[in-house]
């Protein structure tokens, strides 16, 4: 929990509400929330428009789909009311996030409806989807098994390859079914069929590249469309947890079999509606190239909303959690891949990222500093190193780099923006307005990178022999001198030496000089 959280009882029942702008509909669902923490859904409404027609053929929200939205949100609003529904969460996912007048519409909603629209990253949307499909997932596979979810949506594909309930890769890719099908609409192209096959070929090729280290035997699918539409099949097997299960071999052949068919023709075979029919072929073309790539026995296709994980984050916040604290593990362990994936020095990270949390939780009231701090100094620490992939020369300004152009689960664009400033002051020149990143963050967030980072060169200063001698540290103040009592196993001269030059940072923004010693002197 938060450093001021504390956990609530609700005395009677609560309504909640959830919208999702999604790339072909507009959704709203209400939800009671009861005393015992259990939620009831009252209403789901449901308005299709097409977001992605929008975005991925013209780069914007045309006027007349923006003003569309805003009448949707002012009939959302008015049933918000009638309802009496106080706690209300909208968000918007890549056919917003990629348009370039989204601040317009954000803003344009607010003053039609009153509410306020989030523009998620797509970082937020693999939390929520992980979040939503545990319990159904928890317990089906085989322990230490690698369990590969694809979340195939609209305008993007969200990886996920989980280990037991860990995550040990998660990635996003602009390539969804609603993307392709405008973006080749729109292609002056003969042979569209062919021009949508390479697309699919070029990206899938690269996001396996980057998964295929791990020995991946079960493959979950999340796409209602799909899994609606192939619940129908002869070989489709129903799964005791919810969901629909096939054969890769039977789902490659439905893909082979349904391309080039026309909309209608789909339409008819699946007993679909004419614009699902148009989402599909896409769908299946990056799904055969996936199986194609991957050694799965079945593939099971579990339904997620969203707006259930929404409206869980919204009944976990009545109660007084956070809920992205509560996923804090699960953002380590993210951090561990990234770093994985530059061939970072496990030991060492693991030892400073270790020290940086000892440090932190013993001087975070003296410096003013909240738990979310923590997890972005925790993240820094795991990654200040990855700069050595490119080169050793200045590589905390490529860590800056690499860290800030990698998604970490359950990190936000502007945390990532945080956390690259706090690597990229572990070392050399300390945190100036010359440099324009540090300098494009607000005065808040600067003054905490300058405290953090300061925080992360001592832990660096004291694992500076790279031996993890130090096991321990008790921090302790005196006047004018903080002294960091080390339980190590050897000799700490290398590390005194090192604290020496790395905690002048610290020393000048809080007046104490720093002292390394033996818990025995």
């Amino acid at each position: 929990m938060g450093k001021n959280m504390r956990r609530q009882t609700l005395r009677k029942p609560r309504q909640l509400a959830g919208i999702d702008v999604g790339a072909t509909s507009i959704r709203l669902k209400i939800a009671e929330l009861s005393p015992d923490g259990t939620l009831r859904i009252l209403d789901e409404l449901i308005h299709p428009i097409s977001m992605a027609g929008d975005t991925f053929r013209c780069g914007h929200v045309c006027p007349e789909t923006l003003h569309a939205v805003c009448e949707i949100f002012a009939k959302f609003s008015q049933i918000l009311n009638d309802y009496g529904v106080k706690d209300c969460r909208a968000v918007a996912t890549s056919a917003i996030r990629e348009a370039s007048n989204k601040e317009m519409l954000v803003d344009r909603i607010r003053h039609e409806s009153g509410i306020t629209l989030q523009v998620l990253d797509a970082v937020e949307e693999i939390r929520l989807t992980y979040q939503t499909m545990m319990p159904a997932l928890r317990g089906v596979f085989p322990p230490d098994s690698h369990t590969i979810l694809l979340d195939l949506g609209g305008g993007s594909t969200e990886i996920m390859v989980l280990q037991n309930e860990s995550i040990v890769f998660a990635e996003t890719r602009r390539l969804g079914a609603a993307r392709l099908f405008h973006s080749i609409a729109c292609a002056n192209c003969d042979d569209t069929q062919s021009l949508l096959e390479s697309v699919v070929h070029n990206v899938v090729a690269s996001m396996v590249d980057l998964f295929r280290e791990y020995p991946v035997s079960q493959c979950v699918v999340v796409n209602n469309l799909l899994g609606d539409a192939l619940a129908q099949m002869q070989q489709a097997r129903l799964l005791p947890q919810g969901g629909t299960a096939l054969p890769p071999e039977e789902l490659r052949r439905i893909a082979r079999e349904t391309s080039g068919h026309s909309p209608e023709v789909i339409a008819s075979r699946f007993k679909i509606g004419p614009s699902d029919a148009e989402l599909m072929l896409p769908a299946m073309m990056i799904l055969d190239r996936f199986l194609g790539s991957i050694n799965v026995s079945e593939v099971a296709f579990m339904k997620a909303d969203l707006l259930d994980g929404i409206l869980n984050d919204l009944a976990l916040e009545a109660a007084g959690s956070n809920p992205v604290e509560m996923f804090h593990s699960q953002i380590i362990s993210s951090a561990i891949s990234v770093g994985e994936k530059f061939h970072y020095g496990k030991l060492h990270s693991a030892q400073v990222a270790k020290l940086s949390c000892l440090l932190f939780d013993q001087l975070a009231d003296y410096l003013d500093l909240s738990s979310q701090d923590k997890l972005h100094l925790h993240v820094a620490a795991i990654l200040h190193d990855v700069g050595m992939f490119i080169s050793e020369n200045a590589h905390h300004k490529h860590s800056a780099y690499l860290v800030k152009w990698s998604e970490i689960v359950g990190i936000s664009g502007h945390e990532r923006d945080i956390i690259s400033q706090i690597t990229r002051y572990h070392r050399k020149a300390v945190p100036m307005l010359q440099h324009p990143d540090f300098r494009e963050l607000t005065e808040t967030d600067r003054l905490r990178v300058t405290k953090l980072s300061a925080i992360l060169r001592i832990a660096d200063a004291l694992d500076r022999s790279h031996a993890q001698q130090i096991e321990n540290i008790a921090v302790e103040f005196s006047s004018d001198q903080i002294f960091l009592n080390a339980e190590a196993r050897g000799d700490m001269a290398v590390e005194q030496a090192a604290l020496k030059m790395k905690g002048k940072l610290f020393e000048d923004i809080t007046g104490h000089k720093l002292r390394l010693r033996k818990k025995s002197e």
